[in-house]
């Protein structure tokens, strides 16, 4: 906490305020006793050497209940100098007793009063919304920005995921998905682009690092650099196919057991053995937040059911998804599952598989998906890689 209020005479002290430096505010604690400016209950100034100048609750706050980190501290400073540093005024801490919230940042911008919130530690989504349904019930707008501790590195373009981290991803004005968080470390945003699931935990992204002093506000707002290049973690994208072929999982959820029931009593193979169509990465997938093989094997099992050189549309492979494997989001948000298998299916008629016939109508073509042998996979697997690389971009 950097904002208290003295017991006796209510000034607010401020401790980014440059006038406050170390040894004043020794002189300050001798003879100041400090109260939350939200819950009003005691507070003391704590002046370490490893840690910056910092309010602490006593006992504690009815209004913050976690504790706060030095990286989240840090991190609301250095997004407020940004702020600042752009002429725009910003203020730390400003509490609404209204609603019981106390945002990181508040911003006066274009007269629109903006809260930023700088989110470090994990939160339902529950109570993501009931924080963002506050500030519109005070009509003040609301920008919620991923701490960059929270996004987790695996390799140089494959991160793990929760569902915390799903929900701050964002759509720019093309349509591309992206995700931008803070690093106080760093004192760096950090732009994920090009997302692509492979699993519901572990996802691929084109990573860039853009010093504060390098984004302005509009930048923060709408991201010109967005683009959709898979082509960059292609090569890894292969490579963690191949481990999920030759390496067994430890762990498998609940829907891929079912879809392993089915495919291996439809086909008489493992999971490890979906078809090679089962790996494409498109644009659109991550709205689906889950693993590209389960969902995308569905879809190849539906078309199995349909003869050779007939002609079907969108809504019978659909239809057929839900009939065969009676998985939960399947029926639900049907929009975004219809708007994603659709993409795949466009997809499969570029790799000549189906033929587009018009819009949402295609034509099967002899083409088998499912294969019995380990040999043939792998044979099809590099027709597929070749292709990709052919090809240049998915």
């Amino acid at each position: 906490m950097l904002v208290a209020d003295s017991s006796e005479d209510k000034i607010r002290i401020n401790l980014v305020d440059p006038r406050w430096t170390k040894e004043a505010l020794m002189e300050l604690k001798k003879t100041t006793s400090f109260i939350c400016p939200s819950c009003r209950t005691p507070v003391q100034l704590k002046i370490g050497e490893t840690r910056i100048p910092h309010f602490a609750h006593i006992n504690t706050c009815s209004i913050q209940g976690e504790k706060e980190s030095l990286y989240h501290m840090d991190g609301k400073i250095q997004l407020h100098d940004w702020l600042q540093n752009q002429g725009i005024k910003g203020e730390l801490e400003t509490y609404y007793p209204s609603i019981k919230q106390r945002a990181d940042v508040v911003a006066e911008i274009d007269d629109e009063t903006i809260c930023f919130e700088f989110q470090c530690a994990k939160i339902s989504e529950q109570e993501k919304l009931a924080r963002t349904n506050g500030y519109e019930k005070e009509q003040l707008s609301v920008k919620w920005i991923l701490g960059g501790n929270r996004v987790k590195r695996l390799k140089t373009y494959e991160y793990r995921f929760n569902h915390f981290v799903w929900d701050f991803i964002q759509l720019n004005s093309a349509g591309i998905s992206y995700l931008l968080s803070y690093c106080s470390k760093l004192k760096a945003f950090i732009l994920l682009d090009s997302i692509v699931p492979f699993s519901k935990q572990t996802i691929f992204a084109n990573t860039t690092i853009l010093p504060s002093s390098q984004l302005s506000f509009q930048q923060f707002l709408q991201p010109t650099n967005v683009s959709w290049e898979p082509v960059v973690f292609q090569k890894q994208w292969m490579m963690k196919r191949d481990r999920f072929r030759n390496v067994p999982k430890v762990h498998v959820s609940k829907k891929e057991k079912r879809l392993q029931a089915l495919i291996y009593e439809q086909y008489g193979i493992p999971l490890t053995l979906v078809p090679s169509e089962a790996f494409i990465p498109l644009k659109e997938a991550w709205r689906l937040k889950e693993a590209v093989y389960v969902w995308q094997t569905i879809v190849l099992h539906a078309l199995e059911s349909i003869s050779e050189g007939e002609v079907f549309h969108l809504q019978r492979v659909l239809w057929l998804m839900n009939r065969n494997v009676n998985f939960e989001h399947f029926t639900q948000e049907k929009d975004i599952v219809q708007t994603v298998v659709q993409s795949y299916l466009n997809k499969l008629s570029t790799l000549g598989i189906i033929h587009k016939v018009k819009r949402n109508e295609y034509k099967k073509s002899n083409y088998s998906f499912f294969l019995s042998s380990y040999e043939a996979i792998q044979k099809r697997d590099k027709q597929m890689d070749t292709f990709f690389r052919q090809k240049r971009k998915v």
